[in-house]
């Protein structure tokens, strides 16, 4: 049984459902390392334990690419965890570049009505999505989400381009990771609602517009290209300064 923990719990408000979920014999959290210190983390563990009056006992796996405490993730799973460390090396390729104003990023930026410094590094974010072949591109607040994406349509109006964020319908998101996986949108630029669980294997590149504040998160957001065994994953940290 793989699901959420607000979907958890909308399973065992159901008369029907429940019954179904006696026979639950595994329950596998992913990316665990996100909720062990969250309220959706504390929402989970009601949901494990209410699961665990109906069904009895179960094995709970949790799953991780990041975790820095181990014994701190087995012990909010449950009692007897055994901790297990996967030895397969993921290589990672993370640049980090500072954009230097040109003449034309000047000319553009009268055109925008932007500032030289945002154009310039606006600029390198259309070369770099124009120079590969799918490139997923995190930045930390939804405004700038959206400033981005507009500025880009604005810059070329034929680029394949499209944002994705909290804020929208979920109608719209899963569109817009539909067109993204089949290759009918050449970019998409998100905030941390793209930083888990998503594997599209034709990501090529993965751009942080400015800082990622931490080093998991990168590591996270990174990891989203190359997707697969042997692959590397690349990335690209768009500096302010």
């Amino acid at each position: 049984m793989i699901t959420t923990p607000e979907t958890l719990q909308a399973l065992l408000t159901g008369k029907i459902i429940r019954e179904h979920l006696k026979n639950v014999k595994f329950v596998v959290v992913d990316e665990i390392h996100e909720l062990v210190e969250s309220k959706r983390g504390a929402q989970l563990t009601v949901a494990l334990e209410r699961l665990k009056e109906l069904c009895g006992d179960f094995q709970r796996i949790g799953l991780s690419a990041t975790v820095g405490s181990p014994q701190l993730v087995a012990d909010f799973l449950g009692s007897n965890v055994k901790v297990i460390h996967a030895d397969a090396a993921k290589q990672y390729d993370i640049k980090v570049e500072s954009p230097k104003i040109s003449a034309q990023d000047k000319a553009i930026a009268e055109e925008l009505f932007i500032g030289e410094n945002t154009t310039t590094r606006l600029r390198r974010l259309y070369d770099l999505i124009k120079g590969h072949n799918s490139v997923l591109v995190f930045t930390n607040t939804r405004e700038t989400a959206e400033v981005l994406s507009s500025r880009l349509g604005r810059l070329d109006k034929g680029l394949l381009q499209s944002v994705h964020h909290g804020s929208l319908s979920k109608e719209k998101r899963i569109t817009t990771e539909q067109k993204f996986k089949s290759q009918d949108l050449k970019s998409i630029i998100a905030t941390s609602s793209l930083e888990l669980g998503i594997d599209i294997g034709s990501i090529d590149l993965v751009v942080q517009y400015l800082s990622p504040r931490q080093v998991s998160r990168l590591i996270q957001r990174t990891g989203r290209s190359g997707h697969g065994v042997g692959r590397v994953s690349r990335g690209i940290i768009i500096s302010g300064d």
